[in-house]
């Protein structure tokens, strides 16, 4: 799997524990680090931060790609094998534009695809695979995410919908984004720098499996 990790220098940490997990789970070996762009405007330096990545795959030549920010981790790593096994099995199917490992959002048919589930309105932006097909659509949506964000006043708005997790929203109704129906991932909890706050959100991951 070819793809990058979003990393701001000074989180040596968040850096370190990525590195951790790639040697850990040889799934994540060929992800590489990807310089984050910081940005005092909310939701800014991460929405560039993707686009970054996104545009830079642009140069890799490959069925489908990760991008990952650096505080995703494994919840559940038997569920995270079983994943990778039924991943292998769906990989060069047609039925899916993107895979999103952290999901929180509205299953919209269970079993879409084997032993994954289609999901709208999803938004978390913490690991996904993106077909290559998909790739100049998701860096338009983002584009213009950005450009929204740029004209905002760089307040902290809840689900501002310019960010990169309410930006690709209204796609997810015409496209099909799935997630693996037993939940493995989340994020890791600490500090953010872009809510400024200690943050944990893994019971919304929890959740998602009864929705």
């Amino acid at each position: 799997m070819e793809g990058f990790y979003i990393n701001l220098n000074h989180r040596i940490d968040r850096k370190n524990h990525i590195e951790k997990l790639k040697v850990e789970y040889p799934f994540f070996q060929n992800i590489k680090r990807m310089e984050a762009i910081y940005s005092d405007k909310y939701g800014l330096g991460c929405a560039l931060s993707h686009l970054k990545c996104l545009q830079e795959l642009e140069n890799i030549d490959k069925p489908y790609y990760l991008i990952m920010e650096d505080d995703f981790f494994i919840l559940n790593k038997e569920n995270f094998n079983n994943f990778i096994n039924d991943f292998e099995k769906i990989k060069n199917n047609n039925n899916w534009d993107v895979i999103t490992l952290t999901p929180r959002g509205k299953t919209k048919k269970k079993k879409f695809l084997g032993n994954f589930n289609k999901i709208i309105k999803t938004q978390t932006a913490t690991c996904y695979i993106l077909k290559s097909s998909f790739l100049k659509t998701l860096i338009e949506i983002i584009k213009q995410g950005v450009e929204g964000l740029k004209k905002g006043s760089g307040k902290i708005i809840k689900c501002n919908k310019n960010c990169v997790d309410q930006c690709w929203k209204p796609i997810q109704e015409k496209t099909n984004w799935i997630y693996y129906y037993k939940i493995f991932a989340g994020q890791l909890p600490g500090y953010s720098d872009i809510q400024k706050k200690h943050v944990n959100y893994n019971n919304g991951f929890f959740s998602q499996r009864n929705k």
